[in-house]
C-alpha cells in the first residue's frame, strides 16, 4: 500500500520494456504494442479489461479484436461504465490515464470490486495522494499491481502518432494549461516507450513551442528519475514546431491514397466510416485502414491517386487467380489445401472488396467535384505571386457549377493567405470581400464568412507573417514561396500539376540532414550537441498531416541513415483546420 512499492513496480516495469530491446527505428506502434504484450501476458487466466475514451483508442490502433481474444480477455467496459454482475473468476487489468476523473471512478470500483483480482497501468506520472486515495478504498486488498506505463499516445503508424487533443485548447499560447500537461505527457511518454533521451530544440517563430518545450523537458527529467535507458551512440532531436508556421499545407487537397481518405471521408485513428453511402453492404459501413493489418494498403498508402487503378487491377487479378484454383476441388487433397488456405482467401476478398469499394468512390467524388480542376487552382494559388492569375484561377473555378461550396471556401482561404493576410496593397482586400459575397450568393452561411475573416485575424507565427521558414542554410526560406525552391511548374522535374506545393516540413528535414539547422532559429531547449543526427522526432503543436507523414517517409527513402518519426496534437484536414481557426477566435 505504500508510495515505496508503487515506485519499486515504475522500474520494473521499465527493465521488462529493456529486456524486449530498443526502438531504432522510431517505430513507436512497435513500442507501443510491446508494453501492451507485457501488460497482457503477464497476467494468465481469464481477464476483463477496463479502459477509459483515450486508452481505448492506444489499444484499437494497435490491437485487434481478434488479438484481445487471444490474450484471453472476454470483457471490455470504461471504467466509468456502470457494472451489471459480479465476476469474481476474472483478473481486471486496468488500463488509464491518471485523471481525476478516472480515478474517481476507480476509487468506487475498488470500493466495491466486480473482480476477483485488480492489475492497475498507469499511462503517466502518478501523484502521491493519488495512490493514497486508491489504497484507503482498497480494503479487501484486490489491487496486485501498479504500474507506469508509457503508453499515452495514438501510434496510428510505426512513424506517425498524435494525442486527439481538439482543434485549438488554447493552441494561441499553450500556456500553463491542461492542455500543455497533457501533450506535455505524451511527449515524455513517447519517448521513455521508445527508450530515448532527447535533445530537445523548437522554434523561436512561436512562444507555445518554446513553452511546451521546456515543459517537455521538466517532465522527461522527473521521469529519468526511476528509470534507466539503454545507452545509444547518439542522442535523438525532439524538434517543436508549431501549425502555425505553415497554415497552408491543411488547407490543400492531397492525391495519395491515405490522406485522400482522410480528406474527403475521415480517418478516425484508422477506422473509415461509409454508413453514410447509399446501399452499401453491412460490413463496409467501417473499415479499418491499417499498415499493420493491410497488405495492400501498407504497400500503396502513399500511392498517387493516378497510380492506384493499376495497383488495385493487381490485387483483382491476384484475387480471380485464386478464386479460380479453388473452384477445382475434386479429391480429399483438394478440400484440405482449400481448408488450409481458406483464411487467407477470405482476407484477400474483404481487402478487393474494401479497396475496391474506397478508391471507386473516391474515383466518384473527385469527378462530381471537379477536384482536379480545384487542385490546380489550389496549387496555383499556393505556389505562385502572380496575383491577377490567381484572381483569373479563382474566377474560373466559381464559374463551374460543380464545384462544391467548402472547395471554394478552401479556395477563398487560401487567396486571402497568399494576397490579403499581410498585405496593404490597394484592392486586394475589396477582391477577398468579393469572393465572399459570391459565396453567400451560393448559400454559405455566416458562421463561414466569419470563418473566412477570422483567417486573416489567424494568429501566425512570426516566420509566416514575415514570409519565411527559419532554418535553410540561407537562413529564412520563404514558406508561400518555397515551391520555388523545390518545384518550378514547366522546367525539368515537375511530375505532378497538383502536388508542387512541398510543406515547410520539407525544408526543415533538408536542413537537418545536412545539420544547417540554425541554432538560433531553432534553439535548444535541453543540452546542446553538434553530433550528426540519426533520430528525428517532430511534433507539430495544432496538429500534422498525412501529408507531412508522406513527406517524412519519402525522405527516409532518399536518407537511410536518418529515421523520422512525426507527431501531432491531432492529424487535420481542411475541415479540422477550419474547426482550429473558429475555436481559437
Amino acid at each position: 500500500r505504500d508510495i515505496a512499492s508503487h515506485r519499486v513496480c515504475v522500474k520494473e516495469n521499465n527493465r521488462q520494456g529493456e529486456k524486449k530491446g530498443g526502438m531504432g527505428a522510431l517505430d513507436v506502434r512497435l513500442a507501443l504494442q510491446l508494453y501492451l504484450d507485457g501488460i497482457f501476458d503477464g497476467v494468465g487466466g481469464m481477464k476483463a479489461l477496463l479502459t477509459d475514451d483515450d486508452t481505448t483508442g492506444f489499444l484499437s490502433v494497435v490491437y485487434s479484436q481478434t488479438t484481445i481474444l487471444q490474450k484471453e480477455v472476454y470483457l471490455v467496459e470504461k471504467i466509468s461504465a456502470p457494472r451489471k454482475e459480479k465476476c469474481y473468476h476474472m483478473k481486471a487489468l486496468c488500463i488509464l490515464r491518471p485523471t481525476s476523473e478516472n480515478m474517481e471512478a476507480l476509487r468506487k470500483e475498488l470500493q466495491d470490486p466486480t473482480f476477483g483480482e485488480y492489475f492497475l497501468y498507469f499511462t503517466s506520472a502518478v501523484q502521491q495522494h493519488q495512490i493514497s486515495t486508491l489504497a484507503e478504498a482498497d480494503q479487501l486488498e484486490v489491487v496486485k499491481e501498479v504500474q507506469e506505463v508509457y503508453i499515452d499516445y495514438y501510434a496510428v503508424e510505426p512513424h506517425l502518432f498524435h494525442f486527439n487533443v481538439a482543434p485549438s485548447s488554447n493552441l494561441t499560447d499553450y500556456g500553463e494549461t491542461p492542455t500543455m500537461e497533457r501533450v506535455a505527457a505524451g511527449l515524455a511518454s513517447v519517448m521513455l516507450s521508445l527508450k530515448k533521451k532527447p535533445v530537445i530544440r523548437f522554434s523561436t517563430s512561436s512562444t507555445a513551442t518554446c513553452r511546451l518545450a521546456a515543459q517537455v523537458t521538466r517532465v522527461l527529467e522527473q521521469s529519468l528519475r526511476n528509470v534507466n535507458l539503454p545507452r545509444s551512440d547518439s542522442d535523438p532531436l525532439l524538434l517543436i514546431l508549431d501549425r502555425r508556421d505553415d497554415p497552408v499545407t491543411p488547407l490543400l487537397h492531397p492525391w495519395t491514397f491515405q490522406a485522400m481518405v482522410h480528406e474527403m471521408i475521415g480517418i478516425d485513428n484508422n477506422r473509415v466510416s461509409l454508413g453514410h453511402v447509399q446501399n452499401i453492404k453491412k460490413e463496409l459501413e467501417e473499415v479499418v485502414l491499417s499498415s499493420d493489418q493491410d497488405d495492400f494498403f501498407r504497400q500503396h498508402q502513399y500511392t498517387s491517386f493516378g497510380d492506384l487503378g493499376t495497383q488495385l487491377k493487381g490485387l483483382v487479378d491476384e484475387f480471380q487467380v485464386t478464386h479460380r484454383s479453388n473452384e477445382n476441388i475434386e479429391t480429399l487433397e483438394d478440400m484440405q489445401r482449400f481448408i488450409e488456405a481458406y483464411p487467407e482467401f477470405r482476407k484477400l476478398r474483404s481487402s478487393v472488396e474494401k479497396h475496391t469499394f474506397l478508391i471507386g468512390e473516391l474515383s466518384r467524388m473527385v469527378g462530381e467535384a471537379e477536384m482536379m480542376e480545384v487542385s490546380e487552382a489550389e496549387q496555383d494559388l499556393a505556389c505562385s505571386d502572380d496575383y491577377s492569375g490567381s484572381v483569373k484561377a479563382l474566377d474560373r473555378v466559381f464559374s463551374n457549377p460543380k464545384v462544391q461550396q467548402k472547395n471554394l471556401i478552401n479556395l477563398v482561404a487560401l487567396f486571402g493567405l497568399r494576397h490579403c493576410a499581410f498585405s496593404a496593397k490597394a484592392g486586394r482586400l475589396d477582391q477577398f470581400d468579393s469572393y465572399i459575397q459570391r459565396l453567400k450568393v451560393k448559400g454559405m452561411s455566416s458562421t463561414q464568412e466569419q470563418l473566412l475573416r477570422d483567417l486573416l485575424q489567424y494568429p501566425f507565427s512570426n516566420a509566416f507573417l514575415k514570409g519565411g521558414v527559419p532554418g535553410g542554410s540561407r537562413g529564412a526560406v520563404g514558406l508561400l514561396s518555397a515551391a520555388k525552391e523545390h518545384i518550378k511548374r514547366g522546367l525539368k522535374g515537375v511530375e505532378d500539376v497538383f502536388t508542387q506545393h512541398k510543406p515547410q516540413l520539407s525544408a526543415v528535414l533538408d536542413a537537418i540532414s545536412r545539420g544547417k539547422l540554425s541554432p538560433n532559429a531553432f534553439p535548444f531547449s535541453s543540452d546542446s550537441t553538434n553530433d550528426p543526427v540519426q533520430e528525428v522526432i517532430i511534433f507539430f503543436i495544432g496538429g500534422v498531416t498525412y501529408a507531412e507523414a508522406r513527406v517524412a517517409e519519402e525522405f527516409m527513402s532518399q536518407n537511410r541513415g536518418i529515421s523520422v518519426c512525426l507527431g501531432g496534437s491531432t492529424i487535420l484536414n481542411s475541415k479540422t483546420f477550419f474547426d482550429e481557426v473558429e475555436k481559437i477566435q
